[in-house]
Order: C-alpha cells, then sequence, then structure tokens
C-alpha cells in the first residue's frame, strides 16, 4: 500500500478500495469507522466504480498527494490540485481560460494547507459542503498522472509514490450532503486540521527575523528616541491602551479566530505603519491585536462602506471588485499587501476571500498614534535608522 509511504497523514479519511471509510492514527494504524462505512458504503462503491472506470480526467479525483522531491516551503508532502478545482477555489479570470500566474501558484500546496481550503469552501446558494475530501491508494506512481502534472517524465516518476484525493460527496444533492455520517467527517477533518494548527503555532514564515534589541521604555504614556547607534521608536504599552476600542463590527467579528491569537510581532513588521518601531513597541501592539480568519468565499468588505477599521492581509488572498468592474487581486506576504485592504473610505471595492485567509482588523485611532509618533521624530530630527539584516522586506 503506498499510503503507507507516505508520513503524517493522520487524521485524513481514507477510502479504502472496497469501500471502506476510516482513518490513520498517529502511528500510522487504519482505524475502521464501520457506523460510517454502513451509512455511506452504496454511495461509496458507486463512486469508486464511476471513478475507477472513468476515461481522462476523473470527475471525483480533486488532486493528487506525493512526496515533495523539490524544493517547497512545506516539509510535508504535496497536494497537486487539478485544474477545475483551482477555478473553483481562486475564482479569477475565465472559466475556460488557462491558469493564471496567481491560480497556477495555489495548484500546488502542503496537503494539509490544500485539504483546509475544500472543507471551508461553499456553494453560494447553499451551506452545504463543494467537497468532502478523502484519500483513496491506488497503488500508483507518480509517472501515471504526467497529463495532471503538466510535464515529461523525470528521474524517479516511476518509484514516487502517488495517492488520490478524492470528493465524497460527487453526484450528491446539496439536501444529501447534509447528513450525520458526512457531517461527522467533515467535523473531524475541521478538528484535525485545528489542533494540527494548535501544534505548530501558526507562525508565518514569510519575514527573516528581527534581530532582537535591548531598548528599555521610558514612563507610561511617553515616548522617546533611544540614542544609541541603531535609533528606533517606542511606545509604551501604557500609552497603546486607550487606542484599542470597544466598538464591533459583526461582519468582521464573526471571523475572530477561537481561541484568540494575538499576532506575533514579526509580523507586524511587514505592514508600512509598523515598519520603524522596534521590537518593545511591536511586542505591545501585538499584545493587542488578535487573527481573524475567514475561509474561501467569504466577503469581508462592501463598495462604500464608511467605518473605522483597516484589514491588514497576513495569509492568504483576496479579490478586490470595483463598482465599475475593475478587480485585482491581493496576496498576503507581497508588497501589494504591505498597506491595508481597500483603504480609502468609503470604501471603492468589494473583498472577498479567495481560499482561507488570516488578517489583523485595526482601529484608525491606532494608526494615528504610530503616524504621530512618527511625526514627532521626524520634527525631532530623529529620523529613524532602518535596522539591517534580515527583517525587512
Amino acid at each position: 500500500m503506498h499510503i503507507e509511504l507516505l508520513k503524517n497523514l493522520h487524521g485524513l479519511y481514507v477510502l479504502t478500495p472496497d469501500g471502506e471509510l476510516g482513518v490513520f492514527d498517529s502511528t500510522q494504524a487504519f482505524q475502521a469507522h464501520t457506523e460510517i462505512t454502513a451509512a455511506l458504503q452504496p454511495h461509496c462503491r458507486q463512486l469508486l466504480t464511476s471513478h475507477v472506470n472513468a476515461r481522462g480526467e476523473p470527475p471525483a479525483r480533486l488532486g493528487i498527494i506525493y512526496p515533495t522531491r523539490e524544493s517547497r516551503p512545506w516539509k510535508s508532502e504535496t497536494l497537486l490540485l487539478e485544474q477545475r478545482v483551482v477555478r473553483q477555489l481562486y475564482p479569477v479570470g475565465g472559466v475556460n481560460a488557462p491558469l493564471t500566474a496567481f491560480q497556477k501558484k495555489n495548484q500546488e500546496q502542503s496537503f494539509y494547507r490544500a485539504i483546509e481550503s475544500l472543507i471551508g469552501f461553499r456553494a453560494t446558494e447553499s451551506d452545504a459542503p463543494i467537497f468532502c475530501p478523502v484519500l483513496f491508494d491506488r497503488g500508483r506512481t507518480l509517472d501515471m498522472y504526467l497529463p495532471l502534472l503538466g510535464r515529461a517524465e523525470k528521474a524517479g516518476d516511476a518509484e514516487t509514490p502517488v495517492i488520490e484525493v478524492l470528493n465524497l460527496v460527487t453526484d450528491l444533492s446539496f439536501s444529501q450532503r447534509e447528513t450525520p455520517a458526512l457531517q461527522h467527517i467533515e467535523q473531524h477533518l475541521r478538528r484535525s486540521l485545528r489542533q494540527r494548527e494548535r501544534h505548530r503555532g501558526l507562525s508565518f514564515t514569510l519575514l527573516d527575523r528581527v534581530r532582537d534589541q535591548d531598548i528599555t521604555d521610558t514612563a507610561p504614556g511617553a515616548y522617546q528616541f533611544d540614542a544609541r547607534a541603531e535609533r528606533a521608536i517606542t511606545l509604551s504599552a501604557e500609552m497603546l491602551k486607550p487606542l484599542h476600542t470597544t466598538q464591533r463590527f459583526d461582519g468582521i467579528e464573526c471571523w475572530l479566530e477561537a481561541p484568540a491569537r494575538p499576532v506575533q510581532s514579526l509580523d507586524l513588521r511587514r505592514f508600512l505603519h509598523f515598519r520603524d518601531l522596534n521590537e518593545p513597541c511591536l511586542a505591545a501592539l501585538a499584545e493587542h491585536n488578535l487573527v481573524y480568519s475567514a475561509p474561501s468565499g467569504t466577503t469581508l468588505l462592501h463598495v462604500d462602506m464608511r467605518d473605522q477599521w483597516n484589514m491588514l492581509l497576513l495569509e492568504g488572498a483576496v479579490a478586490l471588485d470595483a463598482a465599475d468592474g475593475q478587480s485585482l487581486v491581493v496576496e498576503g506576504g507581497t508588497p501589494s499587501a504591505t498597506a491595508p485592504v481597500a483603504f480609502l473610505k468609503p470604501r471603492k471595492y468589494k473583498v472577498t476571500t479567495l481560499g482561507k485567509v488570516s488578517f489583523l482588523w485595526i482601529h484608525d485611532d491606532l494608526l494615528a498614534a504610530v503616524r504621530d509618533v512618527l511625526r514627532a521624530a521626524r520634527q525631532a530630527g530623529k529620523q529613524p535608522i532602518k535596522k539591517s539584516g534580515g527583517g525587512r522586506r
């Protein structure tokens, strides 16, 4: 069985060739779920028959998982999505047009990240899931999937094991997708993904580490300048407290992560408003600013919205659609995401997520306070000196 050659697949659902459903535990031992299998076995057997006998691109196949041989940001196996699935998850460009550069970049991901995107995707007209990914081992190797890979065969392809990812809800109506058995599978997958995220600490890797500095804060309520060779602006925690208001905006607050997770100070430094603040200041800001996460297809901002908040995109991508039909994509970690998304108010763009996104939701008053500190520094002739080395992009 090729599935035993892959690592760290525990918690994901597996469909065996005889239609049995279960999961692999942390020891890579298969644990069958008899009740779930009994509830779904007629459908599973029909799905497998159609899949195995399909010609060309099987409708039920979402993609393939295989060990990553090339250099990739992730260390786990790779999940390569079918092009039609990429177009559904990241709807930019035409339906039948070649994949855009953004879509191509997201066609290949770590398998946990891709499965998370699949699980969170919903139909516009229903809350029923569009995808329910399960693993299926056909005993195949990578050389048998060259059309999907879009390349010629390479050395080692014939020895590289492949696991297919199938959509368990293929050919089921929206009402049939809301049965207790399928809901159980989805809930199990969501729990497994959350546990994995907590285990790895959800640390973003888009910035190099910033060198630690030994800078001492001064009296509460004041800011001052470090007199050392590498100057950096400080802003005390006491000064920040009044800036964190109790205002709520329900369209965003519903996406606050639970349990609450403060942003890391290193991630704040990527944004234009915070680049010239020192580590103590960034740490104080991070302590009070929590991370929000929203699934694919979520509308976060609307045209003509009037509010006092700012969306800073940490990870993922969003589509910006103007009233005149103009559209663009902003992706976390790129130069276009260093400023707040759809910054002008009233809002000029509708903002919709393309895959799962993580972001910050920061009040105008906080950005204004940071600007005041920087302005005072310039007026005093103490222009902060940018740090050398990593941590700035």
